[in-house]
C-alpha cells in the first residue's frame, strides 16, 4: 500500500503506516521486514526530495540485506535511476 501511495504522489499518507510497520518488525526481530520497511521509507524520502533521509534509510537497509546475505534485495535497494518508482 505504501509503494502505491508513493507512486501516486501521496507519500505523506504512507509515512505513519510505514513507521508503524517498522516498529512492529523491530519488536519482532524481523530483519527482513525491517529492511523492506527501511527501503520503502528511503523511496518515500526520495520521492519527497529529502535526500539525506533517503540515504540514511537506504544505507541501513543495505547493511541489513548484506548481513542476511541477500544479494537480490540488496541490488534492488541500491538500484539508481528515475524509474525507481515505476
Amino acid at each position: 500500500m505504501a509503494k502505491t501511495q508513493i507512486r501516486l504522489g501521496s507519500a505523506a499518507d504512507a509515512l505513519d503506516p510505514l513507521l508503524n510497520a517498522l516498529r512492529v518488525c523491530r519488536a519482532g526481530t524481523d530483519r527482513y521486514g525491517e529492511a523492506l520497511c527501511l527501503r520503502t521509507l528511503g523511496e518515500l524520502h526520495l520521492a519527497s526530495g529529502n535526500l539525506p533521509a533517503a540515504d540514511e534509510k537506504l544505507q541501513v537497509a543495505l547493511r541489513l540485506w548484506r548481513a542476511m546475505d541477500l544479494p537480490l534485495p540488496r541490488a534492488d535497494t541500491a538500484r539508481p535511476g528515475p524509474d525507481r518508482f515505476g
